[in-house]
């Protein structure tokens, strides 16, 4: 008995700003036909709202690390610099 296709698919964490902006929509939609994708979503939006997206990336990161093959960030921002860090120490493969 094999396992369907899907099952094969590697999974993707898809970290993104939290405005709406249709050609990051459409890559999302477009890396779903693809792989399996986990959304992390950001508001950047201040100091206290970017302390919080370093936090959540770092939680994800550390307690979910083996859950993704690949790390995709839309924009070189503050918020890539934790799964760059992470992805040249490890196997896993991180887009920017």
């Amino acid at each position: 008995m094999s396992l369907p296709l899907a099952e094969f698919r590697k999974r993707i964490l898809y970290i993104k700003p939290l405005a709406n902006i249709s050609f990051i929509d459409n890559d999302e939609k477009i890396l779903a036909n693809h792989f399996h994708v986990e959304v992390l979503q950001l508001n950047t939006k201040g100091v206290f709202n970017n302390l919080k997206s370093q936090l959540a990336i770092l939680h994800r990161l550390i307690f979910r690390y083996n859950s993704f093959d690949i790390i995709y960030i839309w924009f070189a921002d503050y918020y890539s610099f934790f799964p760059a860090l992470l992805s040249k120490f490890t196997s896993k493969q991180c887009y920017i």
